[in-house]
Formats: structure tokens, C-alpha cells, sequence
């Protein structure tokens, strides 16, 4: 990649929210209120507002319009006030005049039991504190399930077989791609500008810029706002992205793993021989060693983190650590955090404090911080850690940029050589007796002959003893990037997406039991595929999306991944944010504990 310079990095795109509305909206609105002089009296605010648009569209429309396909409580479920809803089903409806046609029949209170008070009729919905009874997975906890949550609703976490693990994706490192809207159009974003449009719950699509990497944003909103601004921002998502509730769903699913990627600014401290002043203890934000000038990152708080091991060992839930990120990008993606800039860590020196020091040694230093904090750990929360990576795919996409003659390392050996390093601080280590594995993530896109390279190195590196007991070997697996595997609405795939199901099972099969085989043959010990997803195509916009064809696609790569013994965990837990990508990226959207709202888009 060439070189960018900074004022080139990404361009500022200005967010015309208000050319997004109608001209005419705000006299409509104000005549609703004036003809129907309702919001007055209820001090409603929007919500009161709309709710008389609504009336006025059926006087207009005459009360047929609420029989149009889909507006119906049948459809919509015996909800809350949703404004993108055609007509209402809750009670207040009566009073706005806005209420489905079968709202009496399915919702109202004064509705027979089997109607107003089932899941049948309300949907297998979130809490609804008007409901008299609920229809989500933490009824049972509260004892206050509708009689009929088992038949209708409760079978929704077995509507597809549960992968060994998840990630918690776009959390703690940054994907521009997870927040991107309803544009996002690539998981490897294309060209040098990103897809990033906001980042809930403060930084909102109605910011001056979309960004590219995490590193990149945090500078700019440094510059543009303060440092306590951009502090308050990242640390807003963090406390909100994941929340106990999430942990609780996950459990509940069956599932026993979470894997939750980090930044290598969890252990920014460790770099102090550096420069003692920029990557002192405690400090909120940290410049990347060597773009300092263009990319800052806010570091994690090591307390939280031990904090977030204690409510995992709560759920009963083993938690693997993943630094994801080294110092001036590892890879060529946006989760380097570097990017678009091109990554330094495998050929760059440091340019803060003292000048000259190779970022791959600075990495090191980070590898010894993060075992030796994982070591000092309390007895609870090291009960919770089942596993560390201590780099994920290492010089990722290096083979494509040494063939476009902008090569990133020295070659696969340097990479090998690294990552046996850092493999042997783990070895010497109290992990390994602590019952503490290690996954070796390794990527195709850093070798030329993978299978050929990566096996005979493992074979090398490990003992069989250790294969065979603490060393996991890792290697992700997706089809959407994979021509006579992926699937596309139209020709160009190994399927189009309107195929019989049983047709692309079929090919679906053939594809993972090949691959499956050649891992099995190839790789001698302990193995784990910590990122998968049911994409397929890495378009989402081209991609297949019926919900009966992901179910089956998930079914078969789990079973699949369970006969061959490889540990499995789905990329990725939540995804609201980047809505194009959810169908086939979030696992929680799978399951049904999250759907597509209003309120996610309006943030992004």
C-alpha cells in the first residue's frame, strides 16, 4: 500500500440529516397537532406527535389503509409505541384513534385469555412492562411467562445448533464495518476510505466524517473535540455494546465460551522503556509508536477487564483472551487500527522517546505484560480464562501486498520466527499448569504454500505432548471469500441463493467436509476455528439472506466443526449498528434476541 498521508487519510463527508426529511414534514406535523389536538393534553413529546400523523393517514387514506399486508398485531405483535408501525397495538391506541384492525381480537386486555395474554398473540418480544405476562427468555428467572412461552417462543434458541463459542466482535477493537449503517457494503472495506458512520450511544451519523480504523477516529476526535471528549465516546460504547444482560443471553443459548478480542493498548504501560511519559500507568490515551502524529488509541482499563472475568465465571462462562492488534498494524485491515496506513509492526522502529526500537520487540514487551497480568490474576476471574491468543492472524493479506510490490515483512519466516517467540514466553509461563491453553492463530493470507509451511512449523515448534494439551492450533474459516463455496443472489458463486436449500446443503457439505479433512490430515493436535460466520458472499448486498438457508448453513458448519473435533466460535455476537451485515454476522440476531429497530438506525 503507499504511502497516505495524514490529511489524506480519509475525507470528511458531511451528514445532511435535515435534507433526509421532507420539506413539507414539519407543517404536517404541526396540522396533525392543530386538526387533532391531542399531544397537548398527554405531554407525549414525538412519540404523542406521530401517533396523530397516524390518525390523519387514515382519515386520508379511509380505514382500509390499516388492512394493507403486514400492519396488522398479528404481524407486529402486542407491542409498544413503535413509530415506523402503519397502526398501533397497545392501548393507548384507542384513544389516538390509530389501533390495527385485529387489535381487539389479539390485543386488547378485555380479549380472552388464550388472546391478550399469550405469547401467540403478543410475540416473542422483549419486556413490556403493559403485558400481563412476558414472552422473552428471562421470564422464567422472574416467573411471569405466558402460559403458552414454551410452545412459541421458548424453541427459538433451538432453531439452529449452537456453536461451542462467540466472539464479542466490534467491542474492545474497532471494525469500521460493524458501525456502517445501512451503507455498508464490505467486511474488507475497499480503497483507502472507510464505512464507519457513528459509534453509539454519543458519536451519532451525524458527524463530519466516516471512518476507517479505530486508531484514525480516536486522533480525530482528539482534535476535533478534546481528549476528555473522546475518552467519554469510547468509553460510552464500551459500557453499553456488551452488557450483563448479553452474558446472560449467551449462557442461556448453551453456550460455554466467549471470545473477546483486545486491543494492544490493554497493556500500553508495557511500553514505557519507550517513552515513560506517553505510555505512563493510567493514561487514558496513547499514541500508536509509530504514527504518532496520526493514529492515538484510549486503553482499556485492566481493572474493568478483571471486573468483566468475575460476571463471566458468574454465567458459568470460560472467557479467551485475543490481543487482536500490535503497534503500528500487524495486518492490512481495518482492525489493525492503523488503517488505511500501512502496517509497521513487522518492519517499522519506534518514533516516540527512544527512536529505533523494532515495534516487533515492542510487541514482545506487550506479549510478557499481557501472560504476566493473566498469571496475576485472582482465583475467581483466572477461573473464567480458558485461553489466550497473543497475536490473531499474523501479517494478515502480506502475500497480497508483496505481489502489488508493497510488502509489509521480511518474509514468512520473520513471521514464524515472531510468533514462536511469543509461544515460548507462554510455554515458560504458570499458564499452561493452570489448566490455560494457548490458540496459535495462523492465516493462509501471510503464506505462499500454506499447508505445506504452517504444518511442518507447528510439528517444529510444539512438542506432541503440548499439541496434544495447552497448544490449540487456529485457523479461521470462511466461505464468503472462498468462489465455488460462497453463495450470491445472482451467478458468479458456487450457488444461487434461490436454489433448493437441500441443493445448497448439499455443496455446502462437500465444501466444509473438504476442508475439514485437509485441516484433520494436515494438523496433528488440538484444534480451534475461533472466527466463523454464516456469510455468504462478503457482500451482504449480494449475499444470501432467507433466514431458513442461514439456519441450515449454521447447523452445518457446527455439526461439521463438532465431528471433526475442531472448537468452534461464530463471528460475531452483536451487530446492530451495521445493519446490511447482521443477517449472517450476528449470532444474536440468529437466535431472535435481536431484531432490527428504529432506534439502531437513527444512531448509525
Amino acid at each position: 500500500m503507499k504511502w497516505v498521508s495524514s490529511s489524506c487519510v480519509f475525507s470528511f463527508i458531511v451528514f445532511l440529516s435535515l435534507a433526509r426529511r421532507s420539506s413539507a414534514a414539519p407543517d404536517l406535523e404541526l396540522e396533525a397537532l392543530v386538526e387533532d389536538a391531542q399531544c397537548s393534553d398527554l405531554g407525549a413529546g414525538s412519540d404523542c406527535a406521530l401517533q396523530a400523523m397516524q390518525l390523519r393517514s387514515r382519515r386520508v387514506l379511509g380505514e382500509d389503509a390499516t388492512l394493507l399486508a403486514g400492519e396488522s398485531c398479528q404481524a407486529y405483535g402486542c407491542v409498544g409505541y413503535v413509530g415506523s408501525h402503519a397502526c398501533q397495538c397497545n392501548e393507548q391506541c384507542r384513544h389516538f384513534g390509530n389501533c390495527c384492525h385485529d387489535f381487539e381480537s389479539r390485543c386488547s386486555v378485555a380479549a380472552s385469555p388464550s388472546a391478550a395474554g399469550s405469547c401467540q398473540a403478543f410475540g416473542c418480544v422483549g419486556y413490556a412492562s403493559n403485558h400481563s405476562c412476558q414472552c422473552n427468555e428471562k421470564c422464567r428467572r422472574h416467573d411471569n411467562c405466558c402460559h403458552d412461552f414454551e410452545v412459541h417462543c421458548a424453541e427459538v434458541r433451538q432453531r439452529f445448533a449452537v456453536p461451542r463459542g462467540v466472539n464479542l466482535g466490534g467491542w474492545l477493537v474497532l471494525e469500521d464495518w460493524f458501525f456502517s449503517g445501512n451503507s455498508g457494503r464490505h467486511v474488507m472495506t475497499k480503497g483507502n476510505k472507510g464505512q464507519g458512520a457513528c459509534l453509539p450511544p454519543l458519536l451519532h451519523n451525524s458527524q463530519e466524517t466516516k471512518w476507517p480504523s479505530e486508531g484514525i477516529l480516536t486522533k480525530w476526535l482528539e482534535r476535533s473535540r478534546g481528549e476528555e471528549a473522546a475518552v467519554q465516546i469510547f468509553e460510552a460504547h464500551r459500557q453499553s455494546f456488551i452488557g450483563e444482560s448479553d452474558l446472560e443471553d449467551i449462557a442461556r443459548l448453551g453456550i460455554r465460551s466467549v471470545r473477546i478480542p483486545l486491543p494492544w493498548t490493554a497493556f500500553a504501560d508495557a511500553l514505557s522503556p519507550l517513552d515513560a511519559e506517553a505510555y505512563a500507568p493510567g493514561a487514558k490515551i496513547v499514541p500508536d509508536p509509530y504514527y504518532r502524529d496520526e493514529v492515538s488509541f484510549v486503553t482499556v482499563d485492566r481493572d474493568w477487564l478483571a471486573g468483566l472475568l468475575r460476571k463471566a465465571a458468574h454465567h458459568n462462562l470460560k472467557v479467551f483472551l485475543d490481543l487482536h492488534t500490535m503497534p503500528g498494524g500487524s495486518s492490512d485491515a481495518t482492525y489493525s487500527g492503523v488503517w488505511p496506513l500501512p502496517p509497521k509492526f513487522w518492519i517499522g522502529n519506534a518514533r516516540v522517546g527512544k527512536s529505533g526500537h523494532p515495534l516487533r520487540e515492542a510487541g514482545l514487551l506487550i506479549v510478557d505484560a499481557f501472560i504476566q497480568w493473566v498469571e496475576s490474576l485472582g482465583e475467581v476471574e483466572l477461573s473464567a480464562v480458558g485461553g489466550l491468543t497473543l497475536l490473531n492472524e499474523p501479517a494478515h493479506m502480506s502475500r497480497r501486498d508483496e505481489a502489488r510490490g508493497e510488502a509489509f515483512t521480511k518474509g514468512e519466516k520473520q513471521v514464524m520466527e515472531w510468533v514462536a517467540e511469543a509461544a515460548s514466553a507462554f510455554r515458560h509461563s504458570s499458564l499452561p499448569a493452570r489448566g490455560v491453553k494457548l490458540y496459535v492463530s495462523m492465516t493462509d493470507s501471510a503464506f505462499q504454500f500454506y499447508w505445506d509451511t504452517v504444518p511442518a512449523w507447528w510439528a517444529r515448534t510444539f512438542s506432541r505432548q503440548e499439541r496434544h494439551s495447552w497448544a490449540v492450533f487456529d485457523v479461521h474459516f470462511y466461505d464468503a471469500w472462498t468462489p465455488k463455496c460462497s453463495g450470491r443472489v445472482n451467478p458468479g458463486g458456487g450457488y444461487v441463493c434461490s436454489q433448493p436449500i437441500e441443493e445448497i446443503r448439499s455443496l455446502v457439505h462437500s465444501c466444509h467436509e473438504d476442508y475439514l479433512s485437509l485441516f484433520a490430515k494436515k494438523i496433528d493436535g488440538l484444534k480451534a476455528s475461533t472466527e466463523f460466520s454464516v456469510a455468504t458472499f462478503e457482500d451482504p448486498v449480494l449475499a444470501c439472506r432467507d433466514e431458513r438457508l442461514l439456519h441450515m448453513y449454521l447447523d452445518e458448519q457446527v455439526n461439521i466443526f463438532k465431528r471433526f473435533q475442531v472448537e468452534a466460535f461464530f463471528w460475531s455476537w452483536r451487530m446492530p449498528y451495521g445493519r446490511n451485515f447482521e443477517s449472517a454476522w450476528s449470532l444474536k440476531h440468529l437466535a431472535g434476541l435481536e431484531t432490527l429497530s428504529d432506534a439502531s438506525t437513527e444512531e448509525c
